[in-house]
Order: C-alpha cells, then structure tokens, then sequence
C-alpha cells in the first residue's frame, strides 16, 4: 500500500475512533442527568441548535484542515521526494528537488541537493572514462558500419527469425517504388519501411528465402564449398536483383543464427547483353543467308565448268554482291559491339598532370622508354577510363618509337638521347592539348590511319579495341604538329576537353569512425533475440519494438467533423530511437483549418491541397506500424481519431497500446502536472519541434525510454504489466 493511501486510511481510523470516543462519553454523560434535566436539555437544543451544528461542523472542518495540511506539509512531500530521488538516481542525474514544505523537509532536500550535485560531478568523470573505453570498443564496430553504407551492393543481415538487424542505403534504394506520375506524392512509401526489427518477409516473399534457406542446409550437410543460395527478383522500381543468401553460423559452425543477403541491380547488364545477344543473332543470321546464296553459286559453277558465259558472270555477281554485304554486316556488328563494349568502361574525373605521370612511369617500366615531362604544372582535369587511356598512350609510344628509331635499334645499340620522348601538357579553347615530341622523322596521316584501326596490345596485355575507338570513347583527337624541323623533333597532338565540374553529382565524403557515428540502420544486438515468444505481453519492455505517434488535427472535437491533418511517428528497436526511420505525412482533410488550429501547429490550409487523403495515408501509416506497440502521449485521443477512419481505410489497428501521460501518472502519483513538456523537464529531455506531429512524437519515444527504466525500478518488466498498471490511473477513466 502507498504511503498516501496508509495516511488516509490512518486518518479515517483516527476520526472514527474519536467520534465512538467522544459518543461514548456522550453517552455515559446522558445517562447520568434526571429527567427534568434532560427535559432542559432538549429544549436548549431545540432553541439553540444552529449553535451546537455549527459548533460541531466547525470542529470536524478544523479537523479535516489540519489532517489536510499535515498531509501536504509532510506526507506528499516525502512522497514527491522518493520519486525525485528516483528521477536523480536513474535517467535525470541534472534534476533538483524542490525545497518547499515543512521546515525539516526543506533542510532534508537542501542536503540532497547537494549530494546530487556531487554525484552528478563524479558520475560526469566517471562517463569520461566510460566514454574513452567505449571509444576504443567500438571503433572497429563503426568502421564496419560506415564502409558498408557506402557499398555499391545491397547487404542486409538478419537473424534466424527474418528480423532485419543490417540494412545498408543500397537496399533502401533498391526497394523504393518509383512515384506514381499521377496522383499525390505520399512520401512514406512501402519501400521505406525496411527498417531494425522489421520483417524481412515484409519485403521479400517468404516461400523464397525458405527454399534458400533450405537448400543452404543441404549444402552444408553435404560440406560443400559453395553454400549460398541466389535467386531473381523484380523491385518495385521494375529492376531485376539477384539475391544471394550467406547463411550465419554459430561459432562452432554447426547452427545457423542468421543469414545475410547481398543484393546487386543486374539491369542495365541484362539490357546490355540482350543487345548483344540480339547483334550477333542479326549478323549470324545475315551471315548465313549471305553464305548460303555463295554457296548455292559456287556450288553450281563447279558443277557446270562448261556453262555458258553469261550465267557465269551471274553467279560472279552473286558470289561479289554477297560478299560485299557480308563485309558490311559484318564492320557494322564490330562497330555496334565496340560502343557496347566501351560502355562498360565509364570515364571519371582525373587531374592531366597524374594521367601524364602514370605514362612517363610505365613506359619506363613496360616499354623500356624514357619520357620526360616538360612545362610547368597545369592544374586541368580530362574525364578518362584510365585504363584504356593509359593502354592506347602505351601502344602510341610503343609504334613512335619503332617509326622513329627503326627495329635494328631496339636492342638499345642507338644513343641513349635520341631515343627519348618529351610530353608536355597546355590548356587552348576548352581543350587539354597533350604533345608527344620525339628525335626523329614525322609520322603521316596515312600511318596515322593504320594504326587508329590497329587493335590495342602492349607486351602480353590485350585490348578488344582499336585505337582509333579507344579515342573517340573520351571524345579525344590524334593530329600531327609541325614540331622543330630544324633541328629533326617531331610531335604529334592529343587533344581531350576539359572536364567541367557537375553541380549536384555525389561526391564520396571521409567516413566518421567516432561515438556517435554507428548508423542508424545497423544493431547486431538483435542477434541476442532468436527464439523470442512471439506473444508481446510476456516480453520484456526493452525488447519490444515501437510505434511512437502523433496526429495533428483541425480541432479537438473528435464528434463535431474535426480530421487528421498531419501523422508522425518514430521507431524504438532494441532500447533505440531510430530518427531514421520515420513516418511523416500531411493530411488532405477535405475541410478547412480554423486559423487558431494553425496558429498552434503552423499548418496552413494551403500545405494540405496536394497532400494525399487520410484513407491512403492511414493505409500506409499500418504497415509502417505493423508487428509493433503503439506509443502515444494522451493517446486515447489520437487512436479515436484513427479508429474512426479505419473503416473507409480498409484497415484495423490491433496493435498494443501504451499511453506516455498514463504511465507517468502511474510512475509519478505525487506530481501534480503530467503534460508533455512537464515530464520532458522532469526527465531531462529537449524539446524540438513542438506541436508538431513527427516532433512531439521523437520527444514523446525519448520520453518513453527513460519511463522504462523507472518502470523497471518499480519491478515493472512486461508489456502486460506495464498495461496493467496503466489502467489503474485517474486518466485512464477518461473517455472520447
């Protein structure tokens, strides 16, 4: 029993047993008085009677008063203090008991708030070396997490339940349905429901990731090397995936506690090679037409070595003609399939001065060739496929220098000087001019010609390519320059344009390793989880996933025609807040906002004229929900507004559902104020945002996260017992 209820069941005891008391003695004083005496008396009751009733009014008044005030100046004091103390000791460390009441009481806080301020100055020391410890710890844990989102690949690891307890921004991506190009935009699609704790079932079919998974288990009972399973799926974008399930073993490798998917967009590389595919079907079938008239007609001339003339001639033509069409068809597959084949080699922004100091280095190393670099630094940036670029200025050397110094003085038998070349870098009309100068005779614009349509090769390395391809990939120019005929240099001209700076393209940004820098998307600790009853009411609170809401309306008259105008909400997974991963989302209410309504919440009528209804908005708002409990603050209020547009949505809230202002009347009987910013002050928490839907509802989950642990101090663990406990508060008799 509670302090208060013991005093005032004290205090009933105590005024009964002083009204049986002084009744009694009442009694004994009766039956000691005569008759005419008592006669007497009636008659001076009879006459004065207001004065007797008043009399004993004022003393039962007099009475409560000080059992009132004994109660305020020493009894509620004691009890605001226990949960003061609670609040200092658990999650407000910065929070001070108020010195009011009776004198003692006032000396015995003073105390303790001095003890608090000296706690809170060791326990600050003592999280600085927690913090540098844990600094330590986590270090390779963020380094993990920040690389992986940065993968081009998808990756989500789950447990053996499917729960998600990896996902990295690829796979967002890749399950984000693309906008209808008609219709509202409603921004908390489906595809941004992956999230912590979250089902992976949601968004991959489940008979799928059974049949992997099995297949995976007879893949490891048989030892086999390769024990992944891999599988196509279509995103809602129209993209084809591959899957390839990774199964997680225990530590002796013998029980899977999870798996891991690896996802990668195979798109634009099925389109590219159905073209091809698609090229050499056309050109083998032409080619075989072609040969099949060839050889109709040559067949015939060998069977007829005597035919006449004229049909001679005929088939000559034919056997000519159909050759002549081969030949086109088959440069026109070898120009097609080179543009392919380009295509896979994308081009990236390089400074000129590097490209140039690459050359100069494995023409030493690869060729043999000296190349000095003359003029000063130029600071340009050429967009190149460093690769191929690198490879076809390797081939250009390679033929210069057997055009210049001849085969015979390959061996090194010339001088060492005049077997040298000389790049040198400038920048005219947009262009990045690269010049090759050499000792020797100059090369023609037929031998130019010849070696544009040779196929790249240097040394042993090999480039489907010809040259001439490779410089149009980088829309590039080879020319010759006049050079020094005077004293027998040579050049010849690259010309590149200068890659221009795009507003708006991705850069990469240095990955943060520090606290606080563990995505949002990543808890291992989920992994702690597997084989959880799936009934809520019997897990611990801290292991329960959850929905914390918010709804802004038109008005509070929930039967008069006021709408939802705004929903957000919050997830907490595993004792987390994901600021990632929310829901918030305008209301179209059919209606007009009244101006004092705006007034508080800041949302115009104008804001809401795009915005899609509460029936497609609800519809989504369940599924972002689903599987969790619903948080809310006053949220009786909120779920009445919900309940009465579930029909017209086509859904049904079942969801559990606990009640921030319920818990914190439970937790806290003593204060007397329990509105959203009173217990955000008394637990230490910021307000951002308020009267905002996704604000208050971030304020009300980090409420509802410190409410745990003094639930837990209380012997408050389950679901059930913390709904239980909830019913037993004045508000919760309060109904909409």
């Amino acid at each position: 029993m509670s302090t208060t209820r013991r005093f005032w069941w004290f205090s009933a005891v105590a005024l009964i047993l002083t009204l049986v008391t002084v009744g009694f003695i009442a009694l004994l004083f009766w039956h000691q008085l005569t008759l005419d005496e008592k006669n007497i008396f009636f008659e001076v009751v009879k006459a004065r009677f207001i004065y007797f009733f008043g009399a004993g009014f004022i003393l039962l008044l007099g009475l409560g008063l000080i059992l009132d005030g004994i109660f305020h100046l020493y009894i509620l004091p004691i009890k605001r203090l226990t949960e003061e103390i609670q609040i200092i000791l658990s999650v407000n460390p910065s929070r001070r008991i108020s010195e009011e009441g009776g004198q003692w009481f006032v000396e015995v806080a003073s105390l303790l708030n001095e003890w608090a301020d000296r706690m809170e100055t060791l326990q600050h020391d003592v999280d600085e070396k927690i913090g540098l410890v844990r600094t330590e710890i986590e270090e390779e844990r963020n380094i993990f997490a920040a690389i992986l989102s940065e993968l081009p690949q998808g990756v989500m690891i789950c447990n053996a339940e499917g729960q998600i307890l990896l996902y990295d921004k690829q796979t967002r991506q890749f399950f984000e349905a693309e906008p209808e190009s008609s219709g509202p935009d409603l921004s908390c699609r489906p595809g941004h429901f992956i999230g912590l704790g979250r089902s992976i079932f949601g968004v991959l079919e489940k008979n799928r990731i059974v049949h992997a998974l099995d297949e995976i288990a007879f893949k490891l009972d048989r030892n086999e090397a390769d024990v992944s399973s891999r599988f196509v799926i279509v995103s809602p974008a129209g993209n084809l995936i591959t899957v390839e399930v990774v199964p997680i073993l225990d530590a002796c490798e013998r029980i899977c506690t999870g798996f891991a998917l690896i996802l990668e967009d195979i798109t634009g590389r099925m389109e590219k090679e159905a073209k091809i595919d698609g090229l050499f079907q056309g050109l083998t079938t032409g080619i075989r037409t072609s040969l099949a008239a060839i050889r109709s007609a040559a067949e015939a001339m060998i069977a007829y070595p005597n035919m006449e003339k004229e049909k001679r001639e005929r088939f000559q033509e034919i056997i000519h003609h159909e050759s002549l069409t081969i030949g086109d068809r088959v440069n026109d597959a070898a120009s097609k399939y080179s543009s392919r084949l380009l295509g896979r080699w994308p081009r990236t922004r390089t400074a000129a001065c590097d490209f140039v100091e690459g050359v100069k280095r494995q023409a030493q190393a690869k060729l043999g060739i000296q190349v000095e670099i003359q003029g000063e630094h130029l600071e340009a940036w050429i967009e190149l496929d460093t690769y191929s670029a690198l490879l076809a200025m390797l081939f250009l050397l390679h033929r210069l220098k057997d055009h210049a110094f001849g085969e015979e003085r390959e061996g090194g038998s010339g001088r060492p000087g005049k077997q040298q070349f000389s790049l040198a870098l400038g920048k005219e009309d947009g262009f990045i001019c690269l010049d090759i100068h050499w000792p020797g005779p100059p090369v023609s614009m037929e031998t130019l010609n010849q070696w544009d349509a040779e196929t790249l090769s240097v040394n042993n390395e090999l480039f489907l390519l010809p040259l001439g391809e490779v410089i149009r990939h980088h829309d590039a120019e080879l020319l010759p320059l006049p050079g020094k005929k005077d004293v027998g240099i040579a050049a010849l001209r690259l010309l590149f344009p200068e890659a221009q700076v795009v507003e708006g393209k991705r850069l990469r940004t240095p990955l943060t390793f520090g606290p606080g820098s563990r995505p949002e998307f990543f808890d291992f600790d989920l992994f702690d989880h597997y084989g959880q009853d799936s009934d809520m009411d019997d897990r611990p609170l801290r292991e329960l996933p959850f929905t914390v809401f918010d709804t802004e309306t038109t008005g509070l008259d929930l039967r008069g025609g006021d709408e939802i105008i705004s929903i957000g909400a919050v997830r907490i997974v595993n004792g987390r807040l994901l600021k990632e991963d929310i829901f918030d989302q305008l209301v179209d209410p059919k209606r007009s906002v009244p101006p004092e309504s705006t007034r508080i919440h800041g949302i115009s009528p104008e804001m809401l004229k795009s915005q899609p209804p509460i029936e497609q908005v609800l519809a989504s708002f369940h599924l972002f929900a689903e599987g969790t409990v619903l948080v809310g603050h006053n949220a009786a209020f909120d779920m009445k507004m919900i309940q009465m547009k579930e029909t017209a949505a086509g859904v049904r809230f079942t969801n559990p559902v606990l009640d921030t202002l319920l818990l914190s009347a439970a937790i806290h009987p003593a204060q007397e104020n329990h509105h959203l910013e009173t217990i955000a002050r008394r637990l230490g928490i910021s307000i951002m945002g308020r009267h905002t839907a996704l604000g208050d509802a971030i304020v009300t989950g980090e409420i509802f996260l410190k409410l745990i642990a003094l639930l837990e101090q209380t012997g408050i663990h389950t679901l059930k017992e913390a709904r239980t406990l909830s019913q037993k508060t004045f508000y919760a008799r309060k109904r909409y």
